[in-house]
């Protein structure tokens, strides 16, 4: 299945810049779309001002749409309509999507790359096309927020970016909420949410049949403004 939004017969007035360099630019408020279930996905597009944008359909069967809006000037935002439809170009769904691991309920807790399950360590060591990317996703108690310390991570490629990486997300996968570490180092975060989303990525080296894999563990903690939990 496929997902199709519509945006037409409906309301799209959101601010844009109105003069000078930044003129049509979506920079205060805007919608952003993008193609799988994470703010990481590829780029659909990001719509301000009031023209309708296209209909715009997903090639599988997520599509992320965020909101984005300052608090200087109020527009009447958007509505849209979205359907299901059958696939006629049937594309299996990458197989990463799956690595992903929940950790729930803990106030404390131990994370690591040995947690990634062997299936998806074979699959990437088997198949060229295919780049290790692997998440957790830490939850707490609402009104927590989550303290982790990285204690260790090696990166195979040092320093590139598009081969191999560590990311850390404050509440949701948009790229406003991220850091990201392309080289070895230890470092220390605080989430202002009760979610933390962590994720590694590395790419297969062709000439090695080696992955670029991410090596990294660290702990977190669950604590209120003003103490941690003991």
């Amino acid at each position: 299945m496929l997902i199709m939004l519509s945006f037409r017969g409906s309301i799209f007035n959101i601010e844009t810049a109105q003069s000078g360099f930044e003129q049509g630019v979506c920079e205060y408020d805007y919608l952003e779309v993008r193609d799988g279930d994470k703010g990481y996905k590829p780029l659909i597009g990001r719509f301000c001002g009031t023209r309708h944008p296209p209909r715009l359909t997903s090639t599988g069967r997520y599509m992320w749409l965020v909101f984005h809006t300052d608090d200087v000037i109020e527009y009447q935002g958007f509505q849209a309509i979205y359907e299901f439809v059958r696939n006629p170009y049937f594309k299996e769904k990458n197989p990463m999507d799956d690595c992903v691991t929940v950790i729930s309920g803990q106030v404390e807790g131990l994370v690591n790359t040995s947690m990634i399950s062997l299936t998806f360590n074979d699959l990437a060591k088997s198949n060229n096309s295919v780049a290790l990317d692997c998440v957790w996703d830490i939850r707490v108690s609402p009104g927590h927020q989550i303290f982790f310390q990285m204690e260790t991570l090696t990166l195979v490629a040092e320093n590139e970016c598009e081969t191999n990486f560590l990311e850390l997300y404050d509440g949701n996968t948009h790229h406003e909420n991220v850091e990201q570490f392309c080289h070895s180092t230890r470092t220390s975060m605080k989430t202002k949410t009760n979610r933390l989303i962590i994720r590694a990525f590395g790419k297969p080296s062709l000439p090695t049949q080696n992955m670029h894999w991410p090596r990294f563990q660290g702990t977190f903690n669950m604590f209120r403004m003003g103490g941690f939990y003991k």
